[in-house]
């Protein structure tokens, strides 16, 4: 009897286990997208002068933005310069006075064109794909890049990678 108990103990068991695995959902694997927002302004510079910058914007609005001096922030400011009419990628803050001051003004006139680096080369034309300007940070292709500085002849980018200077191609 004692041995029938433990068979049918035994035969319970096999089958609850069995059970068990038919029962099993497989996980689910989703891929999740998450959509970063742009918190970079764009528009065309209406007018300069060390301080401040006026923005026009494609409807003919125009906002004011008080830039800092490189040394208040101790990193540029203006990169590729600024100069009437020329299109200007901005990120900016409120103040406690509620003025917009600029953390970033990225010159995209002087950003446009063929960069020639050690490693590569590099092409930001207006209206093509393969870059972006997301939240003041230059995105080619999957890579996230800090410029660094930018001159009419030289572009400099860094990333956690290191960093890549870049001349402009004469072609």
């Amino acid at each position: 009897m004692k041995k029938l108990l433990i068979f049918f103990l035994a035969s319970f068991s096999i089958l609850a286990c069995n059970d068990k695995k038919d029962n099993v959902q497989e996980a689910e694997i989703v891929d999740t997208v998450y959509e970063i927002s742009d918190s970079t302004v764009y528009g065309r510079c209406a007018e300069a002068g060390m301080s401040t910058m006026l923005l026009a914007f494609p409807n003919g609005d125009t906002i004011e933005y008080i830039i800092p001096s490189d040394s208040d922030i101790d990193q540029r400011i203006v990169l590729g310069g600024l100069y009437l009419n020329d299109k200007i990628a901005l990120t900016c803050i409120k103040n406690e006075d509620d003025e917009n001051i600029a953390t970033q003004v990225i010159n995209m006139s002087t950003l446009f064109g063929k960069w020639t680096g050690e490693a590569n080369n590099v092409t930001i034309e207006e209206g093509s794909s393969g870059w972006k300007i997301l939240n003041g940070q230059l995105l080619i292709k999957e890579d996230t890049f800090n410029i660094y500085d930018l001159g009419p002849d030289t572009l400099i980018l860094e990333n956690n990678t290191g960093i890549y200077k870049y001349h402009r191609s004469k072609q």
